[in-house]
């Protein structure tokens, strides 16, 4: 079974989860909307720090916001609303300064939805990827490799542009027709020299190794965060799904990680857990290399065979 194509969704698999703990001072949305159209939106889900309705004028995206309206009137404000403005500006400014990726969910700018209020405009996935686990047998091999080099090369993307997302995991990964996935949710996300609004979820945070928790570098952290996302996706379940929080944390301590023998790209996840990769993208390198191995071609260089071969037939 693969993901639907269908832009009907199941409401209760659309999240938006950037967890945000810390107001930040940033400009007002109200500023210069992309639509001037006052919208009407229908509540679909509340995430941990805003609203996620559907965009009624274009079934294709959803609206983000810290309230949900119907007509000129809302019906449901999120508290505290300070807390989800703070990260709306952060996710907007994020999506702003990115443009257009393939590994980044579509942002159609900000939509009035009732005077002086903007919200934004995203692309409507299927739901997020851990949502969607349950509904799904394990994908092939290469799918998950496919879907594991998407995410890489979206995070090389953020990097290049100055930002860490500072919250990666499969909760804020998200999931279209054929295995397509990308990388959405920058609410917590760090801006060069900003200080995040969020911080990546136990399972997927890098031990202290020694160091002072605000010592640890944000690369590192990320990569981490990034290896764990492909354990999940990997397995098909978050690690140590049996323990506890606090019982991750204590193994983690003890240098103890989930097993990742027989794997995809086991030796690559296991690696980054070490903190043996630099960046980004020579995560992506890797998995690009082991998703060739999957498929048999290796290292063959087809380019390098053919000259081979002409050299020889013409000599």
């Amino acid at each position: 079974m693969q993901p639907s194509n269908s832009t009907t969704l199941n409401s209760a698999t659309l999240s938006s989860t950037f967890t945000s703990t810390t107001p930040a001072s940033t400009a007002p949305l109200s500023t210069t909307p992309a639509s001037a159209a006052p919208a009407s939106t229908t509540p679909i889900v509340a995430g941990s720090s805003g609203l996620i309705s559907v965009y009624d004028p274009d079934p294709l995206f959803v609206l983000k916001g810290y309230k949900v309206w119907q007509g000129r009137r809302y019906v449901r404000c999120f508290q505290p609303a300070d807390n989800s403005k703070a990260a709306l500006n952060v996710e907007h400014a994020v999506y702003q300064r990115l443009g257009s990726h393939p590994g980044i969910l579509k942002y159609g700018g900000r939509v009035a939805v009732a005077d002086n209020v903007y919200f934004l405009k995203l692309e409507r996935a299927e739901g997020d990827l851990r949502s969607l686990m349950p509904r799904y047998s394990i994908p092939p091999d290469q799918a998950r490799l496919r879907m594991a080099i998407q995410i890489a090369s979206s995070i090389s993307y953020l990097h290049s542009k100055g930002i860490f997302h500072c919250d990666l995991s499969c909760r804020n990964v998200f999931l279209f027709h054929d295995w397509v996935v990308k990388v959405g949710d920058f609410g917590g996300s760090k801006i060069d020299s900003q200080y995040p609004l969020a911080a990546e979820e136990v399972r997927y945070e890098l031990p202290l190794r020694g160091r002072d928790w605000e010592k640890r570098s944000y690369v590192k952290r990320e990569l981490f965060a990034l290896e764990c996302a492909i354990y999940e996706i990997m397995a098909w379940e978050r690690p140590f799904p049996e323990l506890t929080d606090a019982e991750v944390e204590a193994n983690y301590k003890r240098e103890t990680f989930p097993i990742v023998d027989g794997l995809p790209a086991g030796d690559i996840i296991h690696s980054c857990w070490k903190e043996e990769f630099e960046r980004a993208e020579d995560v992506e390198a890797a998995l690009r290399r082991e998703i060739g191995r999957e498929s048999g071609l290796g290292a063959w260089n087809a380019s390098a065979h053919l000259k081979g071969l002409f050299d020889w037939i013409f000599r």
